[in-house]
């Protein structure tokens, strides 16, 4: 979904879930959909800090990690030479 028009030049932050129902007692795996909306800016855009975390825990297991693995190196892939690198 795209923000509504004005909001186009602010920054903003949408939240789903995988599901509509979540179960009161628990016990049910369910994933949270971030979606981050950035204002286009006129020009060069500005140098992006980005920190990631990739958790290597149990349940990170069958395609989680591969996933997880080549979400990070597409997001290192959009990063320009003006954007601050640490490693």
């Amino acid at each position: 979904d795209a923000p509504n028009p004005e909001a186009r030049d602010r920054l903003g932050l949408t939240l789903d879930t995988d599901r509509r129902l979540i179960r009161a007692a628990g016990l049910s795996e369910r994933f949270l959909h971030l979606r981050l909306h950035a204002p286009r800016l006129s020009g060069e855009r500005a140098p992006v800090d980005l920190a990631l975390a990739l958790d290597r825990s149990g349940s990170m297991g069958g395609d989680k990690w591969p996933c997880a693995c080549e979400t990070a190196l597409a997001a290192i892939d959009h990063l320009g030479p003006s954007d601050p690198a640490t490693w």
